[in-house]
């Protein structure tokens, strides 16, 4: 953590006065005390949003459940489709650039990050899941072989605990979605990213698709009136039980070029991210590979992605 103190601030008052131990980080400016928990500080405030203690219950649970299997296949994650279907697009956006910082956000066991450490930029993970973070810390000393130590901080991605023009690259894989404030986000992205630097989400799109098949892990649309009622039956008498990705929206194309915009980047490139559909919910593998057909088709398309300069 200690190779990353000129760039770390009080997520609240954005203070680098900074006091640090093992156990703890103090901001001397507004007092606020962080926990660090096994080498992870903690940023994340006491009072959390809904949507923000939704995504973290479901996630915690997820990579708590499954930390042993993930370790078990991690080389099958790292060269998964999944992570090659971004890299195309990251590659083609940053493979000029060299010695950067850079951000993942909503990170995960953050793979990505790992083929950055070893093309030798300097990575950082934020996510709101603590056991999110120990997986990937685990991955790293597993698989990382180079002396670039990567910094791993718990916190809300609208409040990142990092200073302003500081950040070359940022990633963030399905991950603004997850909270309600989409414009919150994004200024946050802007904020700390480096004039010149890049920012490259994949978001999940407003098709029929979210208003299909997508209602089964609880996506909620945001559409008004649809959004609450969606909200309302999955939050309210469901329970969240089948949101399995925790909260989460879809968004129209031409919201999210105007929220981009708006929060000041340039530049702003949004087209449908080619990704490996998996319907892993249908067991039928016939009638799985004619939902892939169907889903292919652009009113059905579930993801875009948004490259966005600063």
């Amino acid at each position: 953590m200690r190779d990353f103190l000129e760039i770390l601030r009080c997520p609240e008052c954005h203070s680098s006065l900074l006091e640090y131990d093992e156990k703890s980080i103090i901001c001397k400016n507004c007092k606020c005390s962080y926990e660090v928990r096994e080498g992870i500080p903690i940023f994340l405030s006491k009072k959390k949003s809904r949507d923000i203690n939704l995504s973290i219950s479901k996630w915690d649970e997820n990579y708590k459940a499954n930390f042993d299997k993930y370790i078990e296949d991690i080389d099958e994650h790292i060269e998964s489709r999944d992570i090659k279907d971004v890299l195309k697009y990251i590659d083609n956006f940053w493979s000029h650039r060299n010695n950067c910082l850079y951000l993942e956000i909503g990170c995960g066991p953050m793979l990505l990050g790992l083929h950055m450490a070893r093309r030798g930029h300097r990575v950082i993970g934020i996510d709101s899941s603590f056991e999110a973070l120990k997986l990937a810390r685990e991955i790293f000393a597993k698989k990382l072989q180079n002396n670039s130590e990567p910094l791993f901080i718990c916190a809300d991605v609208k409040k990142m605990p990092l200073a302003a023009d500081s950040i070359d690259l940022i990633y963030g894989g399905g991950v603004i979605e997850h909270f309600d404030n989409l414009k919150g986000s994004v200024s946050e992205l802007y904020r700390v990213c480096k004039s010149g630097g890049a920012a490259f989400n994949t978001v999940p799109c407003l098709s029929l698709g979210a208003l299909t098949y997508r209602q089964l892990w609880g996506n909620i649309p945001d559409l008004p009136v649809i959004k609450q009622m969606a909200e309302f039956i999955h939050i309210g008498l469901l329970k969240s039980r089948h949101m399995k990705f925790g909260y989460e929206k879809s968004y129209l194309v031409s919201k999210l070029r105007r929220v981009f915009k708006k929060a000041g980047f340039s530049g702003v490139d949004i087209g449908y991210f080619d990704c490996n559909l998996k319907f892993e919910f249908v067991r039928n593998n016939g009638l799985k590979e004619v939902l892939k057909r169907v889903a292919r088709n652009r009113l059905f398309w579930p993801m875009v992605y948004v490259s966005s300069i600063k």
